[in-house]
């Protein structure tokens, strides 16, 4: 794999890890879902505190990135904790830049989701709806976002995987559902 120095203090080099691998897709699918950028690196929000810990691994594990402390906010408008975790290192905050993530702007990858190996792809898939993914009582799991082109590439890849999944538009929000036993095991 190759290596890029980081921006922590002691400067180890952080490695990058096989792109094919279905935890390298789930690590993209998880920032892409709730991950920010900020000029220091990466900075992923979450309300469930065990995705905060999985994140946690996955810069350790995955990059040799020491994370930052978890900790939580609270948010004015919503009573529920968010907790948060921080990979300072530009290096890793322009090699996902290199995959069309930008977390700042919340643009997603549409097309470069296609090169990734099916097991990635699988990952990714896994790591969007951990992450932004809400699952309800009828046995439905939904997930959305403002841009159209990235609901239809997600589309296209949970057909690929054998998911199927139906498109909702409601205001400014492009949503898909996937229900039916088949889909949601």
């Amino acid at each position: 794999p190759a290596n890029f120095r980081s921006a922590q203090k002691d400067a180890t080099k952080i490695s990058i890890p096989d792109v094919s691998t279905f935890e390298f897709g789930r690590f993209l699918g998880l920032v892409a879902s709730d991950g920010r950028f900020t000029e220091k690196g990466v900075i992923f929000y979450n309300q469930e505190f065990n995705l905060i810990q999985t994140m946690q691994g996955m810069y350790s594990s995955m990059f040799n990135i020491k994370p930052c402390n978890w900790y939580f906010i609270n948010k004015q408008r919503n009573t529920k904790k968010n907790y948060v975790t921080a990979a300072h290192s530009v290096e890793l905050l322009n090699y996902l830049k290199s995959f069309e993530i930008d977390a700042t702007i919340k643009q997603y990858p549409a097309d470069i989701l296609f090169d990734l190996s099916p097991e990635a792809q699988k990952g990714f898939l896994q790591g969007y709806c951990e992450g932004d993914g809400a699952a309800n009582s009828i046995s439905e799991i939904r997930f959305s976002n403002k841009n159209k082109r990235f609901i239809s590439r997600m589309k296209s890849l949970l057909l690929i995987s054998n998911i199927k999944s139906t498109y909702i538009k409601h205001r400014e929000q492009h949503y898909l559902s996937i229900t039916g036993k088949n889909n949601i095991n």
